[in-house]
């Protein structure tokens, strides 16, 4: 990579050394406010309500994003004891196939049905690596997606409604 000089000042650190391990920059550290107690608030929409923004918390890809569009099979909100079918799109950093878990306040643990699948060819107009979930939220509640593939992490947020 060229290294530049400006104003006299040699510019150091044009190539990252392997050896030192990856901090998060402030630019991509979670909001604390998102996952909140009762949820307040969740994940923001993005251009329709189903499609979520996730949060970036490290990553070495350039310019990713984390979505993901919620798909419960009827009108949101997502309900516990349902399959929800979630697509993903999240940066490829060279790393492995993402790994998700999902994680209410209490520590209940979501089941993963199906998945990650990688989709081929897509409609969504947003950017990166498609995956598709499924996943069943045995409890209504706060709801905390993890995802982590290669050297990104990130988390989207949602509420899950009680089944009636």
């Amino acid at each position: 990579m060229l290294c530049a000089a400006v104003s006299g000042v040699l510019l150091v650190g044009c190539t990252r050394d392997a050896s030192v391990p990856l901090k998060p920059t402030a630019s991509l550290r979670p909001n604390a406010a998102l996952g909140a107690n009762g949820c307040k608030p969740p994940s923001p929409s993005g251009t329709f309500p189903a499609e979520i923004q996730g949060t970036i918390q490290m990553t070495t890809a350039r310019g990713g994003e984390l979505w993901a569009w919620l798909m419960p099979g009827h009108e949101l909100p997502v309900l516990s004891g349902e399959a929800t079918k979630i697509v993903w799109r999240l940066p490829f950093d060279g790393g492995g196939p993402p790994q998700f878990i999902a994680t209410s306040h209490d520590g209940t643990v979501g089941t993963l049905d199906f998945g990650p699948e990688p989709h081929r060819g897509s409609s969504w107009a947003r950017t990166g690596a498609e995956y598709g979930t499924d996943f069943v939220f045995p409890r209504s509640g706060c709801w905390d997606i993890h995802v982590t593939t290669g050297k990104t992490t990130g988390d989207v947020w949602i509420v899950v409604a009680s089944r009636r």
